[in-house]
């Protein structure tokens, strides 16, 4: 009996050992747990402080490029704070300016940094825009069958669409002055019924069965939208004329790229200027009267004028070279109306109170294919060509595609919208204050 006593004891004890371990076992991967999850926490918290930080720079540099050269430190009472340093910096491939943001999250001890390449947001991010689509003499302008467009294509006006030309992105328009277009409801009213898909916010030639975009090759990247918000579109030359390697004050002959790396300027009857085009910017106070030629290089070319091109603009490299043209006023294809001959442009173009349009559209032959490979920005739209009669003028077939390259990256200096995008981002993993 007594060893039978013994032996339970023994056993009552060991039960209770085998429970007490179980129970500290299990006590300790709770506070392993808890801790566990405090520190997730704290680090979420951290981090979305650094984001904040973030965003404040991104604000703030619209209206102030020089905030946060000095570390700007704002504290949430009982929460955390961040901390915002930002450094200018050149990209030595193009010569273009951007923002390196550090910002430091903090919650007690528990630390997380965000650092992020800012950088205005360029007009060439849209492979075609418009503020209008109303020619400057009031005229409807039309996509039409044969037309062909590779990339993204915005107007803050709306679209008017014959037959069936090919988009391979997305098409948005704002609508703005377009009486069908009820922005209260929206809605569309054409030919007697009243229509809720903006797929369908455009105007027809004849009726929705027989007029209207189609995706290029199938792409799945197509889309039709109207009744969207409106893309900014405010700018003037100043930046560019303050920024400028080469300025000329007066009317320019001609401006010849040459596959050596260089522009030849024609000023005034014989004088030539040779000037490089190796992240160049080039203000010309005046028109420029004639422009073609092979780029070699990374330049933008100004005008507080008009600019003409006359010839050709092709790329020495299509994966280095870069041209910006800006013209104040218009940008115009100078042309004989007589001879037919397809034309190639390759260059971001941005006429800012004016248009692109085809000197003479409307009289001679047919002249071909005008084609872009690039970005077009143009307040209103200006015609390249006709369509519908016995015969076509002008440039009867558009075939504009988006240089992919400009969603990264653009010519010296083009105009930006006004907007900050965050380009890239990288964060690290966290650490205690003070490591």
């Amino acid at each position: 009996m007594s060893d039978t006593r013994g032996i339970a004891l023994v056993l009552v004890l060991f039960v209770m050992m085998i429970l007490l371990i179980v129970t500290m076992t299990l006590s300790s991967m709770a506070m392993t747990d808890n801790q566990i999850s405090l520190s997730h926490f704290y680090a979420k918290k951290a981090f979305n402080l650094a984001r904040s930080g973030v965003i404040r720079a991104r604000a703030e540099l619209k209206t102030n490029a020089s905030w946060g050269q000095s570390t700007v430190t704002h504290i949430y009472p009982n929460v955390g704070s961040y901390a915002v340093t930002v450094e200018l910096k050149t990209n030595s491939g193009n010569g273009n300016s951007y923002w390196l943001v550090t910002s430091v999250g903090q919650v007690g001890e528990y630390k997380r940094t965000i650092y992020s390449w800012l950088e205005p947001e360029p007009f060439s991010k849209y492979m075609y825009m418009t503020n209008s689509e109303i020619g400057q003499n009031g005229d409807t302008i039309w996509f039409v069958d044969g037309d062909s467009l590779d990339g993204p294509v915005h107007t803050n006006g709306y679209f008017s669409v014959y037959k069936h030309p090919d988009f391979s992105g997305k098409v948005t328009s704002a609508n703005n002055g377009d009486s069908r277009y009820n922005s209260t409801n929206k809605t569309y009213s054409q030919g007697g019924s009243t229509y809720t898909d903006p797929s369908k916010f455009f105007r027809y030639y004849t009726n929705y069965t027989q007029d209207y975009p189609v995706a290029k090759n199938d792409s799945p990247d197509y889309s039709f939208t109207g009744g969207v918000s409106q893309a900014d579109f405010p700018f003037n030359l100043n930046q560019l004329k303050a920024k400028a390697t080469y300025t000329y004050n007066g009317n320019v002959n001609y401006i010849k790229f040459l596959s050596t790396g260089q522009a030849e300027i024609n000023t005034t009857g014989s004088t030539k200027v040779y000037v490089s085009t190796s992240n160049a910017t080039l203000y010309i106070n005046g028109n420029v009267n004639s422009m073609y030629g092979t780029i070699k290089g990374q330049v933008t070319v100004a005008s507080s004028g008009d600019v003409k091109l006359s010839n050709n603009i092709v790329y020495s490299n299509t994966e280095t070279d870069l041209l910006g043209v800006v013209a104040q006023s218009d940008i115009i294809v100078n042309t004989s109306s007589n001879v037919s001959s397809d034309i190639v442009f390759h260059a971001s173009f941005m006429a800012v109170e004016g248009s692109f349009y085809v000197q003479n559209y409307d009289s001679g032959v047919d002249r071909g294919t005008i084609s872009i490979f690039g970005s077009l920005t143009q307040k209103n739209r200006g015609a390249v060509g006709t369509f519908g009669g016995r015969s076509n003028t002008g440039y009867s077939k558009k075939d504009y595609v988006y240089d992919k390259r400009l969603a990264f990256m653009k010519p010296p200096n083009y105009p930006t919208t006004g907007k900050i995008v965050v380009k890239a981002f990288l964060r690290d993993k966290g650490s205690l204050g003070g490591n």
